[in-house]
């Protein structure tokens, strides 16, 4: 028998070709929302400001399974319930210490029943299900199957995409009185549909782009910030002031263009620089210091909407 709690521990199984949207949604549960179709272009997830704190309180904690499955290929190890299940309790148990919701996600390639029933098999009877003693429901989140716009939405994310893999792999829905039958009791399994939404171009663009060399937080790009001046306060007490720093240039996106525009004119450059770019500033305060900071932003919906208006795309 699963134990009672105040707050339930969820478990959301994500089912869905590459491209359906799994990641986007599961980010949205990470960072404490929830949709049954992701509007790509208008949400406040696409929006933020600022990276999220990946194990903040209240947020979901969320399994990246290809990650997972593609360091035991490098291993050479056999996938299997008693394998998985011990990969995931350790992954769970380093963060032990760290506060976490009731919400749990597993992102992947699931595909159909059999895999279902695997993992709710680890989460129920493995090492992890120690973990999980109050979990009392299961929504498994399945993407109805488009291969196009799959096709479309993958581009751009991976160095080599899974334009093959798309076409090719079944997926089926799992059947949920079987699993209800065979689980029952207090813990609640159920079936959410989900339609794969078509991202807009500029999506297809911001995903292009290598993280590590840009600071990249939805449809924006962020440069470093500089102090634009302020106040400290001395160990004894005294207030002094704080010197701005010069305005850089935003380096970030010249860098950014030449990787995309290589060949553009310098017209062609300030038309794209004065549409999508803008200064934004903000109060940085710590123990000592209460200072303001500005950085640029570019806005990669406008630029994508500059480029086409120029015709360099």
């Amino acid at each position: 028998m699963r134990n009672k709690a105040d707050k339930e521990q969820v478990l959301h199984i994500l089912m869905g070709l590459p491209g359906s949207g799994k990641t986007t949604y599961a980010n949205f549960l990470k960072y404490g929302k929830s949709s049954n179709q992701i509007d790509f272009a208008n949400t406040n997830m696409l929006d933020i400001s600022q990276p999220f704190d990946k194990f903040s309180k209240n947020n979901a904690y969320v399994f990246d399974l290809d990650s997972i499955y593609k360091k035991l290929i490098k291993q050479n190890k056999k996938i299997n319930n008693r394998v998985m299940g011990r990969v995931l309790n350790d992954i769970y148990e380093e963060t032990y210490s760290i506060p976490r919701s009731e919400i749990t996600v597993l992102d992947g390639l699931i595909l159909n029943h059999d895999d279902c029933k695997m993992f709710i098999d680890i989460f129920l009877f493995g090492l992890i299900g120690s973990h999980f003693k109050t979990l009392n429901k299961i929504i498994i989140d399945y993407w109805t199957p488009n291969i196009d716009i799959c096709i479309w939405n993958n581009s751009g994310l991976r160095k080599k995409d899974a334009k093959h893999s798309i076409k090719n792999l079944k997926i089926s829905k799992p059947d949920i009185k079987k699993l209800t039958d065979e689980y029952g009791g207090e813990l609640e399994i159920q079936l959410l549909e989900h339609q794969i939404v078509k991202k807009p171009d500029f999506r297809i663009l911001a995903d292009s782009l290598d993280k590590n060399n840009w600071q990249v937080f939805g449809k924006y790009i962020y440069s470093d910030s500089w102090c634009c001046g302020g106040t400290g306060t001395r160990c004894d007490g005294s207030i002094y002031f704080v010197d701005p720093e010069d305005k850089p240039d935003f380096i970030e996106f010249e860098v950014l263009i030449e990787n995309l525009f290589s060949d553009i004119s310098f017209k062609a450059f300030k038309e794209l620089y004065s549409y999508a770019v803008n200064t934004e500033t903000f109060k940085n305060s710590d123990y000592y210091l209460n200072v303001d900071e500005s950085r640029y932003v570019c806005d990669l919906e406008k630029l994508y909407k500059k480029a086409k208006e120029i015709k360099i795309i």
